[in-house]
């Protein structure tokens, strides 16, 4: 009769009730390095946290082609204070490489609080080398039934999966290839460092002045091994390009001895690529006009390059960046020394980032900002329109200067009027 209830209760941990509290269950130990041949245990246990547990299910995938598995077997966590339980399901299939064990209490109406091992699976190595990963798809854990007719509400599960790492013996490593210039031609002596970021280990590559050929000999197992990340940073003879290049190493470049024929194209540095983002006039006080510049590349850009202002065409002023530029920053300045003064019907306003070329840019073609300024045109359309007219009454202004069409030195409705009658007469004031 027990077995029948504890079947009942097996299906019913199925269902989808109300989530209650957490625990963790975890293969342990979570990492394995083992040889080919050999016979490993790992226990999956489980940690309640907060909760009650009350019955628990899972499958556990793994490499089938690396491991067979064995059980699992019972462990003591379902019975640790001394009440019964009943293991529903306990099967290996080494042809897809699955494990399924299911659980529950029985005799009782409570769960169990503290951590313990549910189950013990016993794995053997029957591949030569690689890793496997020994991953839950299937979990699920249930507190007790509220009572004999409800379902068990099922216990949010935080996983913690494990892998096995089969070492294969140890024997020559050697990585090659050829360093190439960002334009293919061959770059010759280059500096070569090889680092092995799961092992931190890191390696200087044999290369030679007459040509563009590195090699490296290593010891794979000791050194290498398959799922290992090897870093490549690589730069020509007197550091111009560079490139820094990640590689995942595989089994088959573990059974082929090495990494070969593993060419590193050079690539340029990131470079800087500066715009002028706005351009403005001091009004009314001195007439000065003044501009934002940003750097919107990905390099950083030296300070003392020029910045240069046109006003219909003609140059009329420059402004020296004091200050470095990394990707993302902006400066602003001033033209001092130079006074603008509107000319009738329209002034071309110009400004150029780097004028006098002294900053390699990854674009050299954005560096300069052109706008029309208008008597009048306060919202910056290149048009004087009713508009306008409205924008003043509202005090909605882009453009003061522009606003101030009877040269007040203030903007008032008088301006609003004058701007719908079509009598203009800007000019900025010193």
């Amino acid at each position: 009769m027990r077995y029948r209830i504890a079947a009942i209760i097996m299906v019913v941990i199925l269902a989808i009730s109300q989530i209650v509290s957490a625990a963790t269950i975890s293969v342990e130990p979570s990492c394995l390095k083992v040889l080919p041949g050999d016979e490993f245990t790992v226990n999956i246990t489980v940690e309640p946290e907060e909760s009650e547990v009350f019955g628990a299910q899972y499958e556990l995938y793994f490499n089938s082609t690396l491991l067979n598995a064995f059980g699992p077997d019972q462990g003591p966590f379902l019975r640790q204070d001394g009440n019964n339980s009943y293991v529903y399901k306990k099967e290996s299939d080494n042809t897809i490489g699955k494990v399924e064990y299911a659980e529950t209490r029985i005799d009782t109406t409570v769960g169990v609080i503290n951590p313990g091992v549910l189950a013990k699976i016993r794995f053997k190595v029957i591949g030569n080398y690689g890793i496997s990963g020994l991953r839950f798809e299937v979990v699920k854990l249930v507190a007790p039934p509220p009572n004999e007719t409800s379902l068990p509400p099922p216990i949010q599960a935080q996983i913690n999966n494990g892998s096995v790492e089969i070492a294969q013996p140890s024997t020559p490593f050697l990585i090659n290839g050829y360093v190439f210039y960002e334009n293919d031609t061959a770059c010759n002596n280059p500096r070569v460092n090889i680092t092995n970021l799961n092992r931190n280990k890191e390696w200087r590559a044999e290369t030679n002045e007459s040509y563009n050929y590195y090699q490296c000999m290593n010891t794979s197992c000791t050194d290498i091994a398959a799922g290992d990340v090897l870093q490549f940073e690589v730069t020509s003879p007197y550091g111009c390009q560079l490139n820094i290049t990640n590689y995942t190493i595989t089994a088959d470049d573990i059974a082929n001895g090495g990494l070969f024929n593993f060419n590193i194209s050079l690539e340029s540095p990131e470079k800087p690529d500066l715009v002028i983002t706005d351009a403005w006039v001091c009004w009314p006080h001195n007439c000065t006009i003044c501009y934002t510049i940003m750097n919107i590349g990905y390099g950083t850009a030296p300070a003392g390059h020029n910045t240069t202002l046109y006003v219909d065409g003609d140059e009329k002023a420059h402004d020296e960046v004091p200050v470095v530029l990394v990707a993302g920053d902006s400066y602003t300045g001033c033209f001092e020394g130079y006074s603008w003064s509107y000319t009738p019907t329209e002034d071309n306003i110009t400004v150029c980032a780097d004028n006098n070329g002294t900053v390699t840019e990854s674009n050299e073609t954005n560096n300069c900002l052109t706008d029309t300024w208008m008597c009048g045109d306060v919202d910056g359309n290149g048009a004087v329109t009713l508009t306008d007219s409205y924008l003043v009454f509202l005090g909605d202004i882009n453009r003061k200067w522009a606003a101030d069409v009877d040269h007040t030195g203030c903007i008032t409705l008088t301006d609003s009027y004058l701007i719908f009658k079509g009598e203009l007469n800007c000019y900025c004031s010193s």
